[in-house]
């Protein structure tokens, strides 16, 4: 088996399959390739991947990951597809024949990604810590946006104020000038 995924030992010393309790979430920096397959009893429609996800998840799940994640009660091991065409964005070029590790350190956990004759790169992992993800963006855009209303509505609340003090200086004045005019009169 041609295992595909993040997994906290090393599948290919295990004839390529990785334990439960060792299975990790696996996110994605670009795939625009073909679903991949899940191990035996599972097929590919347990095969997702999440664009809109934060982080993005790529892998096979018993429930839709695109929304809360894979728990990882939920996470099957994913596993190449057995048409070398749909596996091509997995696999080097047919004159290369190396099996590449790559190591991702997260914040929760450090497991190691496995998967047969995939090319890292420093740069596609650099981008892989640091990418934001667009709701990111969407709560900061809103968040400045509220900020910004709180600031107009508070102004209109000191000009109004202001306005209303005007117009009652305004009335006091009239008030008085008819008084002394009064007074005057008598």
């Amino acid at each position: 088996m041609r295992f595909l995924g993040c997994c906290g030992v090393d599948p290919c010393s295990k004839g390529g399959e990785c334990p439960a309790d060792g299975l990790h979430p696996a996110s994605y920096v670009n795939y625009v390739g073909r679903h991949q397959s899940c191990v035996t009893p599972y097929d590919e429609s347990e095969w997702y991947t999440c664009d809109f996800a934060a982080p993005k998840f790529m892998g096979c799940c018993t429930r839709d990951p695109c929304n809360e994640g894979c728990p990882n009660a939920n996470l099957i091991p994913a596993r190449l597809d057995d048409d070398d065409g749909i596996a091509a964005p997995f696999l080097c070029q047919p004159s290369s024949n190396t099996i590449t590790s790559t190591r991702l350190e997260t914040p929760s956990w450090t497991g190691t990604g496995v998967s047969e004759g995939v090319p890292s790169s420093d740069t596609a992992k650099e981008s892989l810590r640091t990418s934001t993800s667009r709701s990111d963006w969407l709560i900061v855009g809103l968040s400045m946006m509220g900020v910004l209303l709180l600031l107009a509505i508070i102004g209109v609340i000191i000009w109004w104020r202001k306005r209303g003090n005007i117009w009652e200086f305004h009335n006091l004045k009239r008030r008085r000038s008819s008084s002394s005019r009064n007074e005057s009169d008598n």
